[in-house]
């Protein structure tokens, strides 16, 4: 996976992921990095690597988004919306849709103006049996990754 500027995403810089309002789930979503060597859950001294729309104190936008972080230290009054990275580890990130709704699976829910990251293009949406717990996998291509250029301090 690739930031907007086509780079691989770096554990030891910072990130924004800016999730558009009203995100069609029935249930909840959530954000989850991942180790690029081991592809399980990258360690650190959170409990999870993750955001959640079911977390407590999770700050939201004026508009309904909700801005994601990822990086070695968590911005200042965003603690609640901080992944952890890891500085030289490599990383990815999937949002998981829980029950997601018919807009996502119609294509009315519009992601974002800029929906995609440097040369990638969005997963299709994958259909689920009727009736069945849902959840669908989103990985990162589909939604705004922007690196935030680090402060000059002199």
């Amino acid at each position: 996976m690739q930031d907007a500027k086509g780079k691989p995403f770096d554990g030891g810089k910072t990130y924004k992921l800016r999730l558009p309002p009203n995100i069609p789930v029935k249930d909840f979503w959530s954000v989850i990095v991942y180790d690029n060597q081991t592809r399980s859950m990258l360690q650190t001294d959170q409990q999870a690597p993750s955001v959640s729309s079911q977390d407590k104190g999770i700050k939201t936008n004026a508009d309904g988004s909700v801005d994601v972080w990822f990086g070695p230290k968590a911005p200042a009054g965003m603690e609640k919306n901080w992944v952890e990275t890891i500085p030289g580890k490599g990383w990815f990130m999937i949002l998981r849709l829980y029950g997601p709704l018919e807009p996502w699976f119609n294509k009315t829910w519009r992601r974002a103006r800029s929906n995609r990251c440097h040369k990638s293009k969005p997963l299709p949406p994958t259909p689920l049996p009727k009736g069945e717990e849902k959840s669908l996998l989103v990985f990162c291509p589909a939604l705004i990754m922007d690196r935030i250029q680090p402060a000059h301090r002199g």
